[in-house]
């Protein structure tokens, strides 16, 4: 799903540079999500299922992929649109969210609270 929604973004971005008659920008490649930044406050602890012994059976195969924290990857929690003081991130759907630069004073609570490191401060222009 988020390979299909970035390539509506790069078509979308590369359709408006040819109507505007001009080269598309490149898109930065997204940097990988650290574990140091991952908010483990947010988590239930849950034990590992068992070492790299082999293959398990399904369902600890399941168990061990519901470990996963899906770093990276926004599983829709609110935190942003509840806390932001500025209330300049509007809802847009169950995982969808879009913040308005206009009005962001660029506090960094969004990011703070972000339990997957979805959202991050870079620096204006970069």
């Amino acid at each position: 799903m988020a390979r299909a929604v970035g390539s509506g973004r790069r078509v979308a971005l590369a359709v408006d540079a040819f109507l505007r008659g001009r080269e598309p920008e490149p898109l930065p490649a997204p940097s990988p999500v650290g574990p140091e930044e991952i908010k483990l406050d947010y988590f239930t602890p849950s034990p590992r299922v068992g070492g790299p012994s082999g293959p398990g059976s399904e369902e600890e195969v399941r168990a061990e992929a519901g470990r996963c924290f899906s770093c990276g990857s926004c599983n829709g929690c609110d935190n942003c649109w509840i806390l932001c003081p500025e209330a300049c991130i509007r809802k847009e759907g169950e995982r969808e969210y879009r913040t308005d630069e206009d009005y962001c004073k660029g506090c960094g609570i969004c990011a703070a609270e972000c339990p997957r490191a979805v959202i991050r401060m870079v620096e204006e222009g970069t």
